[in-house]
């Protein structure tokens, strides 16, 4: 006998399906799995062989919204399960349908022995589920299930969403998710990174902005809790990165700080990555330069320049920067990641670092360039283009600038 929870779900219906095709024998569950007293009914009502456990919370919105709910269904109705299995004295083998969300993604293939880490609220039950399972129980698979689609769908989930939006819009038209909350940019041909982030940039509505690349993550509350330390006077908000930055050791805590400690940091060499940043609009607009900058000293790495000219111009124009010292950020690494690139090859490492001495002198040329501006009046030329037009001013006045410049113009030619 096989008993069924989470029969009238998509992947449950399919299931049963399957066992009345091959002609075998089944019960569902069809109570509330939270509740212990109708587990045991139904297992004492039934000798079993084998459990399929699909029972739960699926779609991450509904998790999102509601997580308490998910986790009373997708944890302790787990539980419930196999706690009451084994009051029961039953032994079947037990399939739990787990989840891919428990792993980190990444460009290659996931393997069951990857690191563990859940990339959403979904995931951590289920992930928590397992462990409930393991404890448990002697006699169990656990699989881990990937996304799937299936012509049954309802909304919430992708596919009905999507086949119902081909078939109403016009496809000549930018294919919008979430309706103006993402715009989807088609570039007829890459000219690199710093041209899309802009093009990005000018297309957003919002004052402030965050750029997030795809191999990096960020927390749910990142950008919460970015908002709350932006201020007038704050030019960039950074959050700490896992293993990375160590915000807590240099800043203490979270907070609004004065720019030297951070302008210093830069200026040794500190990278702070865009993925960890906070900024307006304005400011990273006026930092992505799409060539050289106007003060080079060696010639500039594709990829690399304006991402610490963003952070560097935030704080010469603003007194005050933003700094969380939370764990907000997770960076990934992946096969032909400039900076990975750079720190295996040693010629392409000196010229990331020399991009960012580019970037380190313009910045201090900019921030020293009124003390520039003052020199003017100590120069020799400045004197004499001064006594010149008190000269000209004099003898404009008396009547005699033409007769005077007659005059000179007589010693010139004799000078020739």
């Amino acid at each position: 006998m096989i008993g069924i929870t989470g029969a009238n779900g998509i992947l449950g219906k399919l299931v049963i399906k399957r066992l009345k095709r091959n002609n075998l024998e089944y019960r569902s569950f069809n109570g509330d799995i939270r509740s212990k007293n109708d587990i045991r009914g139904w297992l004492s009502e039934n000798s079993f062989n084998f459990i399929i456990h699909l029972a739960a919370i699926v779609p991450t919105a509904k998790v999102k919204d509601n997580p308490e709910k998910a986790y009373a269904v997708n944890v302790i109705g787990t539980k419930n399960l196999v706690e009451e299995i084994k009051l029961s004295r039953q032994n079947p083998w037990l399939f739990y349908a787990s989840t891919s969300h428990v792993y980190r993604s990444k460009d290659s293939p996931i393997n069951e022995d990857d690191k563990i880490y859940p990339v959403s609220e979904y995931g951590k039950t289920k992930y928590e589920a397992e462990n409930m399972i393991i404890e448990h129980c002697d006699n169990f698979c656990i699989g881990r299930i990937f996304s799937f689609y299936h012509e049954s769908q309802k909304k919430p989930f992708l596919y009905p969403n999507i086949k119902e939006r081909l078939e109403k819009e016009d496809l000549n038209k930018p294919f919008e998710l979430y309706g103006d909350k993402i715009k989807y940019i088609r570039r007829e041909k890459d000219f690199g990174p710093h041209f899309c982030w802009l093009e990005g940039i000018l297309n957003a509505d919002a004052e402030f902005v965050h750029l997030q690349f795809d191999d990096d993550w960020i927390d749910k509350k990142f950008i919460a809790k970015c908002m709350k330390l932006m201020r007038d006077d704050v030019g960039v908000v950074i959050a700490d990165a896992y293993g990375m930055f160590k915000f807590k050791k240099i800043f203490g805590k979270t907070g609004v700080f004065l720019r030297k400690t951070l302008e210093k940091r830069l200026l040794k060499g500190a990278m702070y990555s865009p993925s960890a940043s906070f900024f307006r609009k304005k400011d990273l607009i006026d930092a992505l330069y799409q060539g050289e900058l106007p003060v080079s000293k060696y010639k500039g790495y594709h990829g690399v320049g304006p991402d610490s000219f963003m952070t560097l111009l935030a704080v010469l124009r603003y007194k005050k920067v933003g700094i969380i010292t939370d764990h907000l950020v997770f960076f990934r690494e992946h096969k032909g990641s400039i900076t990975c690139d750079a720190h295996s090859d040693p010629k392409k490492y000196m010229q990331l670092r020399n991009a960012y001495e580019n970037v380190s002198s313009y910045y201090m040329f900019l921030k020293w360039y009124w003390l520039f501006d003052k020199f003017k009046y100590f120069s020799f030329g400045f004197w004499i283009r001064g006594f010149k037009r008190v000269v000209r001013i004099v003898l404009k006045r008396l009547g005699l600038f033409e007769s005077a410049k007659k005059l000179i113009g007589k010693i010139k030619r004799v000078l020739k």
